[in-house]
């Protein structure tokens, strides 16, 4: 009897060290989650709509730009929680959209790496786009150039609008919380009482 009993333990135990192993998690929808290490990844979870998306590393995304030279936003589907490991960010040469509610970066680095250099027009934006967003201990500072090449913004910070990207559809209730801000949780501008931005 006690080495049935010893032998179902550590059937258990092996199943429990298997399961907390594994790099997905499956969220209260069923979803199930997974860890990114590569931009392609990252693009690839957003496009599957899976969530949570756990960062591990820096990643450079960016989905390029229209023929007159702006760049299109990096869209987040609703109910998507995206989160760090350590020191983990995101790093957008672009602006992002949302495209629905109840998006949630968490225990990250979020940063635009758009600049004024060699006379570009910065691309930094987040556009709610009618819908919620919670930042939860999120870091959006990143610093500037001091020179035409680089660019000459000291910070290169993001600018929030209510509204979203020219030609897109929006919701109606825009919403922006942040959560356990930091010493790096910080913004351009935001503009709240928007429609589109133009």
């Amino acid at each position: 009897m006690r080495g049935r009993i010893k032998q179902y333990l550590c059937i258990l135990l092996a199943a429990a060290m298997l399961a907390g192993s594994l790099p997905f998690a499956v969220s209260a929808e069923g979803q199930e989650g997974v860890t990114v290490t590569s931009e392609a990844a990252f693009k690839e979870a957003l496009n599957n709509h899976q969530s949570p998306i756990t960062v591990n590393g820096t990643l450079t995304v960016d989905v390029g730009a229209e023929d007159n030279g702006r760049m299109r936003p990096v869209m987040f589907p609703a109910d998507t929680l995206i989160r760090g490991v350590g020191d983990s960010k995101l790093c957008f040469r672009g602006p992002i959209q949302l495209e629905g509610d109840g998006i949630c970066f968490q225990d990250i680095g979020l940063e635009f790496t758009s600049s004024n250099g060699l006379g570009s027009i910065p691309h930094r934006e987040i556009f709610l786009a009618g819908h919620s967003l919670v930042l939860d201990n999120v870091a959006t500072y990143r610093k500037g150039g001091d020179d035409s090449l680089t660019g000459t913004e000291p910070e290169l910070l993001p600018t929030v609008y209510a509204g979203g990207y020219p030609g897109t559809e929006n919701g109606v209730n825009a919403s922006l919380t942040v959560r356990n801000s930091n010493d790096k949780t910080m913004f351009q501008a935001i503009y709240l009482g928007h429609g589109t931005e133009t």
